[in-house]
């Protein structure tokens, strides 16, 4: 069971790591963060600042940075889909690059 614990929390951490790297470098950009999520599902606890709601949510497993304008067009100058093809592509790749830098920090 122990084990078990363990491997949620690991995984956790890195999904946290994860999707960091796309809030972060979406935020460097200048593109509007809806909400940066860990765990799927129903909200436990969740808080809003800055325009960007934080929550945490009940199954332990997974996360989402949701940037404005991701999925469809939107007028907003903040949405993603307004951005300059740097902006965007690079919150889209952060969040794998900041997951193989952090894990290549790991201890073998």
């Amino acid at each position: 069971m122990l084990s078990v614990l363990a491997a949620l929390l690991v995984f956790g951490l890195i999904v946290l790591i994860h999707e960091f790297g796309h809030f972060l470098f979406a935020k460097r950009g200048g593109i509007t963060v809806d909400e940066f999520s860990i765990g799927m599902g129903p909200r436990i606890f969740s808080f809003e600042r800055g325009g960007t709601r934080y929550s945490l949510k009940i199954l332990p497993f997974g996360g989402s940075c949701m940037m404005r304008g991701e999925d469809e067009a939107n007028s907003d100058p903040g949405a993603f889909n307004n951005k300059p093809c740097g902006p965007g592509s690079r919150s889209s790749r952060r969040g794998r690059c900041s997951t193989l830098y952090w894990l290549s920090c790991l201890p073998a």
